[in-house]
């Protein structure tokens, strides 16, 4: 259920937003499989951990306002839609393709919790990076969403090597809240 529809026209937060609200959801029902697909970036996305501290930030207005804080700082580092995208398999195997650089990996569901691990490979299946992601599928739609703190580690090496200095922007802008996720809704491609 939706806490409020806050958004307006082409606002970042977009359809997904007003549909699952601004808290992530409880995602225990969801599997490795419900990934499964082409999906291609859409807009930038941001939700909260828990309803408490919605309440107590200002409710859908301060998720709405980071995701439209982040909408320039994401064009910037080439997160659009010709530029980022994420295939799955149905085993949970994964190629993201960022700037044309592919990062293949796979993603385990965490069994007690609804989050979900992503295993960024290097050679083999030695990780690189390994995060926690925090997913949301309804339909032709899917958000993936990370601590902020994670988002930034994993993405800084890549953008460093593509000489991208705004980075730090988005740590800045989400630094003041606790418990707020990051990350991507993605449109799913047929």
């Amino acid at each position: 259920t939706s806490s409020g529809n806050n958004a307006t026209g082409g606002d970042a937060m977009s359809v997904i937003g007003d549909i699952l609200g601004s808290v992530i959801a409880s995602n225990t029902e969801l599997t490795v499989e419900s990934l499964e697909g082409n999906w291609q970036y859409a807009a930038p996305a941001c939700k909260f951990m828990s309803q408490d501290f919605l309440k107590s930030a200002g409710g859908d207005v301060v998720a709405s306002q980071i995701s439209n804080e982040l909408a320039p700082t994401y064009a910037k580092l080439g997160f659009t839609s010709d530029n980022f995208a994420i295939k799955f398999d149905n085993a949970g195997g994964f190629v993201l393709t960022y700037s044309k650089l592919p990062l293949p990996g796979t993603a385990t569901k965490a069994e007690a919790s609804g989050y979900f691990t992503l295993d960024f490979l290097n050679i083999g299946t030695v990780a690189i990076v390994s995060t926690p992601a925090y997913f949301e599928v309804l339909g032709g739609k899917m958000v993936i969403l990370f601590e902020a703190d994670k988002f930034v580690n994993m993405f800084r090496s890549i953008v460093n090597t593509l000489g991208i200095t705004s980075l730090n922007t988005i740590f800045e802008l989400v630094d003041s809240y606790d418990g707020v996720l990051i990350g991507f809704e993605l449109s799913k491609q047929q």
